[in-house]
């Protein structure tokens, strides 16, 4: 009894027992933490790997992001990698949606999400917790902006005559007297957009942070001329700017309902990379449309043009669709431009009618242009180099032989009423005629640009189904002609027949002048011109 009382009270060796005890839990913690440590460590690599990976996949062509991926994982050596999972979506950057739900997976939309598998070996962990290894997973979301400027209605040409004079004068309130070198310097100069709103924030001292913000602040006539004639590098044509900018009232505007810049707008003003170029008469054309808020316009051309013994021209130029720009910076179709609604009355004096014992037979054409609309399908980007897709619907347009009351073209909200016109009257005969042709509306109408038509500046023309060629001279050989005599409607076949080989013969100068009027205002009958200014292949660039 007392050795087995001396037993249960003696503590020698309990020291090593704990320590014991105590060594087995170090150890396996030891263990448990290098393999922790491990996974860890394999977990950070491969998520770098994935960011490469995913920045790699979305600066590729489609056909060739397995590829980039594979390549980048050669960089490295991930024993146990398991297949990587290469996704193609759409990411929205919009801060109102949870992170985890901005990207998704399905059609080709410039985005691309890859998740990598390792199959990771522990070093004790077989012996501790029974398990020879674990699997660590990494995910990076990266999205490409390839962003393409691109116009509707602005036609680039050469100008002659006195009518873009008095298109100008019209719209500066002001007697505006440009040569022809001056006229054709700025169809062909460039305006690098942002290059012409960092200097626009310049001109109004503008201390702001973004494109974006310089747009949309107010800016008078000649600071925004002065802008364009800086930003310029043809002499010629900064002088005629500068000539402008001198005589231009200080009419505010503000650009953004002109120009959208997109994400591009967002940069901060002393940015460097652009995104596109247009031709400075096609600016210069808009930023005075736009501050002269769509006046009626009365153009007295002056113009010397064989058929024709004199013109008149009355324009009224509409809005666009609220939030419509005329030109814009864009990655998706998620943004539509319009051209201004249009209507242009032409009262025309047709020389040669000295066989009806009158100098001239009057034939007035009367023009409705509707919004023809353009919007980005698609940006193919092979290195730097460009392709571009642009959905076009052309602008179904109305001609019509007729007598109107001009003061009515300024209300874009109400049809014309359209009279027969008195071609002619005399003593004894009065003739009397009307014609009119609708143009059909159409569907959307697919234009590619490759990147040699991007950097030539390349416009290309829309046509509406139903267009019709030598549009006066189809009126008039479908119009409802009458010859009344001493107030009878009386068979005058001679006079008739006659009457029609004039208006035949002065049809072609008719036309010629509407070309004209169409080629100033960008906008043309079932027509719609579109070109693309820019467009920069980015890189991918990491977002989840």
């Amino acid at each position: 009894m007392r050795r087995l009382r001396r037993l249960r009270t003696d503590e020698r060796g309990a020291t090593t027992v704990i320590m014991v005890m105590a060594l087995g839990m170090l150890i396996a913690s030891a263990a448990l933490v290098v393999d922790i440590g491990n996974l860890y460590v394999s977990k950070r690599r491969l998520q770098g790997a994935a960011d490469a990976a995913a920045i790699a996949a979305a600066a590729s062509a489609p056909d060739m992001r397995g590829e980039a991926v594979r390549r980048i994982l050669a960089q490295q050596n991930f024993p146990g990698m398991q297949t990587p999972l290469i996704a193609p979506g759409r990411y929205v950057a919009d801060p109102t949606v949870t992170w985890d739900s901005r990207f998704t997976a399905g059609a080709e939309a410039g985005a691309v999400q890859v998740t990598l598998q390792q199959n990771v070996t522990f070093f004790f962990g077989r012996f501790v917790a029974g398990r020879s290894g674990g699997i660590v997973q990494a995910r990076a979301t990266a999205a490409r902006t390839d962003l393409a400027s691109f116009s509707i209605g602005s036609r680039l040409g050469a100008f002659s005559g006195g009518l873009p004079n008095a298109l100008l004068s019209s719209l500066l309130g002001t007697s505006v007297n440009l040569s022809v070198s001056d006229y054709n310097a700025l169809a062909s100069a460039k305006i690098d957009l942002l290059g012409f709103s960092r200097a626009l924030g310049t001109s109004i001292n503008a201390n702001a942070l973004t494109f974006d913000d310089i747009l949309s602040a107010n800016a008078t006539l000649p600071q925004v001329l002065s802008a364009l004639a800086a930003t310029t590098g043809d002499t010629n044509a900064a002088n005629a700017l500068r000539l402008l900018a001198v005589q231009a009232p200080g009419t505010s505007v503000k650009l953004d309902q002109l120009i959208d810049l997109g994400a591009a707008g967002s940069r901060d003003k002393n940015g460097t990379a652009g995104v596109g170029s247009v031709d400075a008469y096609s600016m210069l054309r808009e930023i005075l449309m736009l501050a002269n808020g769509g006046r009626q316009l009365a153009l007295n051309t002056g113009l010397n043009i064989p058929g024709l013994t004199s013109a008149k021209i009355y324009l009224a130029i509409g809005q666009r669709a609220a939030d419509s720009p005329w030109l814009a910076v864009a990655r998706d179709n998620s943004l539509i431009i319009r051209t201004a609604q249009a209507r242009a009355y032409l009262d025309t004096q047709v020389g040669g009618a000295d066989l009806l014992g009158v100098a001239s037979l009057r034939l007035p054409v009367y023009v409705e242009l509707a919004q023809g609309q353009a919007r980005l399908s698609a940006i193919s980007c092979s290195g730097k180099s460009a392709t571009v897709d642009l959905l076009v619907r052309p602008s179904p347009g109305h001609v019509a032989i007729a007598d109107i009351n001009t003061a009515q073209l300024g209300n874009m909200g109400v049809p014309v009423t359209e009279n027969p016109v008195t071609l002619l009257q005399l003593l004894l005969v009065t003739a009397t005629a009307k014609a009119s042709i609708d143009l059909a509306s159409t569907d959307w109408k697919s234009v590619r640009f490759t990147q040699a038509e991007i950097d030539a500046a390349t416009l290309k023309t829309v046509n509406a189904t139903g267009l019709v060629q030598g549009l006066t001279g189809s009126l008039v050989k479908g119009m409802d002609l009458r010859v009344q005599l001493l107030g009878l409607g009386l068979n005058l076949s001679s006079v008739t027949s006659l009457i029609g080989t004039v208006l035949q013969a002065g049809a072609p100068a008719v036309d010629a002048l509407l070309q004209q009027v169409e080629d100033l205002l960008g906008l043309h009958i079932g027509q719609a011109d579109v070109r693309v200014n820019g467009a920069r292949c980015g890189e991918g660039t990491l977002v989840g």
